[in-house]
């Protein structure tokens, strides 16, 4: 007598065990992250997403009908957005088309592409057609709404929602008033989605009319648009707040209050793991470098202000020398570059993780503009040093060596710009700093603000121009 055993289906419990297992032996990177994530089921959403507290909430029914390597992706798309610090990163913006946010869809190219990345003899992690899903081939690329983003893997999440930015403005998007990181935008899409032009629609009906593209082709468009649409297949719900702990309403476990988890060490232990077990993470390029990328968007907040507006001339009898040999003649360009005037604080209420984050900033500002000059100043009671920089040298940048350690005093740093004249030659001074320090009656020169760390926005006086707070 022959015996049959009948074979069950999974729990959709059992499944992510599973899969977080095959993770392990496979992908131990990603294993690693996964572990840090409170997984809770949510039937209220339709698919699954996280927050900035580390919790992943997922409806069953979703799950379940995913493949197994598609699980597998879907985990790991979920905790690289943690990991990356895509909430803290989209703070600030905003831009919605057609109900979809334009930094929702830039975080979702790189996230794919880098699962997508990594490819085992075992198998490799896939991800829902629903997804907004890039080609591999030659660094990555893909078409949103006639735009075309190539070379992901070398492109931040920055970089790719400024592209889109671009892109968008011209076809009519809208950008909204009020910052809400993370937020999917359906619920402003009557009132705030740039409706009409922002969709593209010029763009989906050249494709229509292209005799040039396969059927297959159009399919593929077409599937693309309608993911977009979608704004691909998780929840950006960032924004969470500790109570909403889905089924449950409550705080956590044991009603402890939430805190965000600081994903650095976590990060950094998980690569360690990877490399030991020979498996080290496919397809980050400049997204990893997210540690050593500053978060300000520096081209938005200087455009009005430096000089980068000035007027430049072109001149074409002196043709740009490196384009000749390749029979291109554009003409030389001459004019005032960007100037800017730093001061960082470093008295002894300054950590060196906040000095850190300032120097991350300054090679943030050098990486934004082609031409810039830079000048770095440091002080406590007193100025300590003082770095002229030019052409955004990012090397000379990360040479500096600050000095300081004692009080807080703005006072000196602005006799000290006063006597060298350099509020004459700079619309603007970037101060760098906690906030705790003694400040002048009246500037003499305009001046930023930028916090980090344990600041304070109340101490600072009423003259500022304006005020950039790092997130910690």
């Amino acid at each position: 007598m022959e015996l049959v055993i009948e074979k069950q289906d999974l729990s959709v419990i059992d499944r992510m065990s599973k899969a977080k297992f095959k993770l392990w032996l496979r992908f131990r990177f990603f294993a690693y992250l996964i572990e840090h994530m409170m997984f809770i089921e949510d039937n209220s959403i339709d698919t699954l997403g996280v927050d900035r507290y580390g919790r992943c909430y997922y409806n069953p029914e979703f799950l379940k009908a995913l493949s197994e390597s598609e699980l597998m992706g879907v985990l790991c798309h979920e905790v690289l957005h943690l990991a990356l610090k895509h909430p803290e990163r989209g703070t600030g913006r905003n831009v919605i088309v057609n109900g979809v946010s334009l930094w929702n869809i830039a975080i979702d190219i790189v996230v794919n592409y880098t699962v997508l990345s990594n490819k085992t003899k075992d198998g490799n992690l896939n991800l829902p057609q629903s997804g907004i899903i890039p080609d591999l081939e030659d660094e990555g690329s893909i078409e949103i709404f006639g735009c075309i983003i190539d070379h992901i893997e070398k492109r931040s999440s920055e970089e790719i929602y400024d592209m889109l930015k671009t892109q968008m403005k011209e076809n009519g998007a809208k950008e909204l008033n009020q910052p809400q990181p993370g937020q999917s935008g359906k619920d402003n899409q009557e009132s705030e989605s740039g409706e009409g032009s922002g969709e593209g629609n010029d763009d989906e009906d050249k494709e229509g009319k292209d005799t040039n593209d396969s059927d297959e082709d159009k399919k593929k468009k077409e599937q693309n648009k309608d993911r977009i649409r979608r704004g691909g297949f998780d929840n950006h719900d960032f924004e969470k707040k500790p109570e909403q702990e889905g089924k449950s309403g409550k705080a956590g476990k044991a009603g402890k209050k939430l805190r965000e988890i600081n994903w650095d060490p976590i990060i950094q232990v998980a690569m360690n793991h990877a490399k030991q077990a020979g498996q080290s993470p496919a397809g980050f390029g400049r997204e990893f470098d997210v540690y050593q990328k500053g978060f300000i968007n520096w081209r938005s907040i200087l455009s009005r202000i430096v000089s980068s507006s000035s007027q430049k001339s072109y001149c074409w009898s002196r043709p740009d020398k490196r384009l000749i040999p390749f029979d291109i003649y554009i003409p030389h360009v001459t004019g005032e570059s960007t100037k800017v005037l730093f001061s960082i604080d470093t008295s002894g209420s300054i950590s060196r993780e906040e000095l850190s984050k300032y120097f991350t900033e300054i090679v943030s500002l050098a990486r934004s503009f082609d031409d810039v000059e830079l000048r770095v100043i440091t002080h406590d009671v007193e100025v300590h040093d003082d770095y002229y920089i030019a052409n955004g040298n990012i090397k000379k940048i990360e040479a500096i060596v600050p000095h300081g350690g004692g009080g807080s005093s703005m006072i000196p740093l602005y006799e000290y710009i006063e006597q060298k004249k350099y509020n004459k030659g700079n619309n603007v001074l970037i101060s760098m700093t906690d906030g705790y320090l003694e400040f002048p009656e009246r500037p003499t020169i305009d001046t930023i603000f930028v916090l980090a760390g344990n600041y304070s926005v109340q101490s600072l006086p009423s003259w500022k121009k304006k005020v950039v707070e790092i997130l910690s």
